[in-house]
């Protein structure tokens, strides 16, 4: 009976290790998206002549 709880512990821990790496990746890659989005919706306002939350030249 303690082997597989022993092994049941291990899984979960192993789950939870993996679980901490990737939640600061998938924050990061999120913040890299957002910024590219408002960077592109600058780019536009101010060289393209595209008035902002304009989703199409006017």
């Amino acid at each position: 009976m303690n082997s597989i709880i022993d092994t049941a512990e291990r899984r979960s821990n192993r789950i939870a290790r993996l679980s901490e790496r990737t939640s600061p990746l998938t924050e990061t890659f999120a913040g890299f998206a957002i910024s590219s989005v408002l960077a592109y919706a600058a780019f536009r306002s101010i060289y393209g002549g595209v008035p902002p939350g304009a989703s199409s030249p006017s």
